[in-house]
């Protein structure tokens, strides 16, 4: 779901995004209760076959794209654990970068969602529920955010830079306007007072010089 549009169809795919769906699970303080309504939620192939047969033609202004044949696979796969030592929960869930892809940019494999950063990964819940259901067991949505953390890296080595020429350019038009209004002037005087120190009478011809 992550390649690029066929070149026939118009409108946006999931390439043109910067954070993109990777895992999906359940998760609640009641084990049994998660652990049942997990195994409810597994999707059948047939599903998920007939569900990517029909992205495929798709010609809308978002479209999904197409699925690797591995990631297929782990969509009906099994829903497995997921344990996180900073959230005691109990989650089953599914990671569409479970496993490394040859020939795709998937080179990391990602089998629990707390495998990524905390800033490269983002949460979404459903939001009609109130907080005993919510605790109780609750569909997960964990978005893949890397592709936007490293846009915004570079936006921010970009800035850096830009802020470093700036900050070059305005010290050194300081640099010379200090020269020509203080530094400048400065030397020039005491070289008059250590000729004039020297030769006395040499005052008289700067003062000529001066006001010639």
């Amino acid at each position: 779901g992550n390649g690029d549009c066929p070149a026939s169809k118009e409108g946006s795919c999931p390439n043109a995004y910067s954070s993109h769906l990777y895992w999906i699970g359940m998760a609640g303080s009641q084990d049994a209760g998660v652990r049942q309504r997990a195994k409810e939620a597994q999707l059948r192939q047939a599903v998920v076959e007939e569900w990517a047969t029909n992205a495929s033609k798709m010609n809308n202004l978002y479209n999904y794209g197409s699925f690797p044949p591995q990631a297929l696979s782990t969509l009906w796969g099994e829903w497995t654990p997921c344990p996180d030592p900073s959230r005691p929960e109990t989650r089953f869930g599914i990671s569409l970068l479970g496993k490394t892809i040859e020939g795709t940019a998937l080179t990391y494999a990602v089998p629990c969602y707390s495998d990524l950063r905390a800033i490269e990964r983002s949460v979404f819940y459903p939001g009609l529920m109130s907080p005993e259901q919510f605790d109780e067991y609750r569909l997960e949505f964990w978005f893949d955010d890397r592709p936007f953390v490293r846009e915004s890296a570079v936006f921010s080595i970009l800035t850096t830079v830009f802020v470093c020429i700036v900050l070059c350019a305005a010290a050194m038009l300081f640099y010379n306007d200090v020269n020509q209004l203080v530094l400048y002037p400065v030397e020039e005087m005491i070289s008059k007072v250590q000729a004039i120190r020297d030769n006395p009478l040499k005052a008289v011809g700067m003062a000529e010089k001066a006001y010639a």
